[in-house]
């Protein structure tokens, strides 16, 4: 059975577990379902103080930031680059507990920018590579780049907003197909931002290092702020 399968299927046996043992008809969202009692702690700290708390947080989640090591010339990278406009950020500020505990992988995500009467907003590849998973609906792409000169390779996953397979096919138009060859300046898809947001919990969308593949690499020079499409986010390094 693959991850995505058997997530949806722990997501579903964990829901229906709670529902049966809960009274209440209160319903549950998709991040009350995974909450622990410290981020419920949390939760309840930044509704009762939000004047204080919750500024602060928003200050620290739209700094840009970046690391500062310095590639050497025998080093082995790959650079991975904002796929869109939007404000980058890292994991721990992403409202979805699979994501935020790095089950997927690890890397950054973005809050794609658009206009208020945009109707149609496209995604770009983050690396250069062949992809080697593409999710029929059109939300999720796991694209393959090799270290150049070496037989390694890194495996990277855009997943386009967060519970967006609720949307259905309706929702992306499909650029690129499975065993395809993209550089970062091909467009992937293109999402119908109406359909989008009417469907799915958002519009976020994780850029990661799959975790398959992330023993054999470190990421480096990570960058959160506001970027525009094709700058350069983060960089994954070789390790030998």
């Amino acid at each position: 059975m693959c991850f995505k399968k058997l997530f949806g299927w722990f997501k579903k046996t964990k829901k229906d577990e709670i529902s049966d043992s809960n009274d209440s008809n209160e319903k549950m969202s998709n991040n009350d379902l995974f909450q622990s009692e410290e981020d419920f702690e949390i939760k309840k700290n930044l509704e009762n103080d939000t004047e204080d708390f919750v500024p602060s947080i928003k200050e620290e989640e739209n700094e840009v930031t970046e690391d500062n090591y310095i590639v050497n010339k025998d080093d082995k990278v790959i650079k991975v680059y904002a796929p869109c406009d939007g404000v980058v950020k890292e994991m721990k500020f992403i409202q979805d507990q699979v994501f935020k505990q790095n089950l997927l992988g690890e890397g950054l995500f973005i809050i794609p920018e658009y206009q208020k009467d945009q109707e149609k907003l496209a995604f770009y590849a983050p690396v250069s590579g062949e992809i080697v998973n593409l999710f029929h609906i059109g939300h999720y792409y796991t694209i393959r780049e090799k270290f150049q000169g070496t037989d390694s390779y890194q495996d990277f996953v855009i997943h386009i907003g967060i519970d967006s397979v609720e949307a259905g096919e309706e929702a992306f138009f499909k650029k690129v197909n499975q065993s395809d060859h993209v550089t970062h300046n091909d467009v992937l898809c293109e999402i119908d931002i109406k359909k989008l947001l009417e469907n799915a919990t958002s519009i976020d969308t994780p850029i990661l290092v799959s975790a398959e593949t992330l023993p054999n690499c470190k990421i480096i020079n990570k960058r959160t702020g506001q970027v525009k499409r094709g700058d350069l986010i983060f960089e994954v390094l070789h390790l030998k």
